[in-house]
């Protein structure tokens, strides 16, 4: 190992195992959130989250050139190995499971999770500059996924914090268990050298909690604690699961196969994404490049989202579909993100006579614009969003209240 990855191995490390164990926990609540709408949500944002730890464990391992891939990471170390922050470890409950909550507190939880997407976004938007090129195309692709993250879990700080009576007690309860532990996200140490988030993460952690009535009077005596907390490793730790076509010619490499990338093409662009499969492969825009190579042909891919399920079924399905061309390689390629700016008017089309409302506005706009949408079904111009999150982590959940349905809406990214 060289020593620019003896620096950069640890860093990569950190944040792959918090996403790792923040994903973990998560995935605890499966089946178990308050609303179903929630339950779609804190699954989809640790699918994200799992996605994230995968390509950071994946570029762990070859920083680290000891043959170890991103399983034998997640499952194959040592407790004492782990590099996570000790926020993400914490139980989703302060009380114990005998009181009735089953071990979860969702105020715990939200508040955990708006801190964590928060630290999240802040670092993946410097980390876009490293100079380590597969870290900074990691980086661009995860921003934006955290970016809803962080919308989602502040929308539900602010909504519990200024509820009921309850539900204000439950978050400023949760509040004084987290608030030492935040601490540690921001500091930096020998692995971080600078913190590239410390500068915005003040007044940005105090945003939510400033519109919600939490915080106050616990955060002096939290404050005394937090130096503590940052060496206090809990003693359940969690282990995480597994975690344009620039083809040369024929005439520059005269020995191998011809072969019709024509063809090769029309089959490509008849491969349905196995999640809607109304809209092809190339519809999408996870198309990027397609190149003839000395015995067949190489795809480059570029993955919707870092978590996304479907990445491996759809390589297999492009390697089935151009077998008849000789060996075929898929490459993943994470920089530049994908975006659904690349989704092309047919593919677009096509989604809105599935039942899926297209992209209103640019990836760009994404955050900033709330879209006023129509039912694909009856075309009534009366909706209301249900949940940020659907089915998969790109599509949110609406419903229409002239005709009474659900659909869903391809978020824009």
């Amino acid at each position: 190992m060289d020593a620019k990855n003896t620096y950069v191995l640890p860093y990569v490390l950190r944040l792959a195992d918090t996403c790792l164990i923040h994903s973990q926990r998560l995935s605890e609540w499966a089946g178990h959130a308050p609303v179903l709408e929630e339950d779609l949500a804190l699954s989809n944002i640790a699918l994200d989250l799992l996605g994230q730890a995968r390509a950071l464990l994946t570029h762990a391992g070859q920083l680290e050139g000891a043959g170890r891939d991103e399983d034998q990471l997640a499952f194959l170390r040592e407790e004492r190995d782990y590099c996570n922050v000790v926020l993400v470890e914490l139980p989703n409950a302060a009380a114990s499971p005998s009181d009735g909550s089953g071990g979860r507190d969702f105020a715990l939880t939200t508040l955990r999770n708006a801190a964590v997407a928060l630290w999240l976004e802040l670092l993946y938007d410097r980390l876009q500059a490293s100079l380590d090129t597969e870290l900074a195309g990691i980086a661009a692709k995860s921003l934006k996924e955290v970016r809803y993250h962080r919308q989602h879990s502040s929308d539900w700080v602010v909504r519990l914090g200024d509820g009921t009576v309850q539900s204000q007690a439950r978050m400023q309860a949760a509040l004084n268990v987290l608030w030492p532990y935040f601490n540690e996200l921001f500091a930096a140490d020998g692995v971080d050298g600078v913190g590239p988030a410390l500068a915005r993460a003040g007044a940005r952690m105090a945003c939510p909690l400033g519109h919600a009535d939490a915080g106050g009077h616990a955060h002096a005596a939290a404050r005394q604690r937090h130096a503590a907390a940052r060496h206090r490793r809990h003693p359940q730790r969690a282990h995480g699961p597994s975690a344009g076509d620039d083809a040369a010619s024929a005439a520059q490499l005269p020995w191998r196969r011809v072969v019709n990338l024509e063809s090769a093409r029309a089959k490509l662009a008849a491969v349905p994404d196995p999640e809607i499969p109304a809209v092809s492969l190339v519809e999408l825009g996870i198309v990027r490049g397609l190149r003839e190579t000395v015995s067949g042909l190489e795809v480059v891919l570029t993955p919707t989202y870092s978590g996304c399920p479907a990445t491996e079924l759809i390589a297999d399905d492009v390697r089935a579909a151009l077998a008849e061309f000789g060996d075929v390689t898929v490459t993943m390629q994470r920089s530049p993100a994908w975006t659904t700016d690349w989704i092309t008017p047919e593919g677009r089309e096509k989604l809105q006579h599935y039942g899926i409302v297209p992209p209103q506005c640019s990836a760009e706009q994404a955050i900033r614009v709330v879209p006023r949408l129509r039912c694909p079904r009856c075309d009534g111009g009366k909706t209301e969003q249900l949940s940020r999150f659907g089915s998969t982590a790109c599509k949110s959940t609406w419903r229409c209240i002239e005709c009474g349905e659900p659909f869903e809406y391809f978020k824009p990214i």
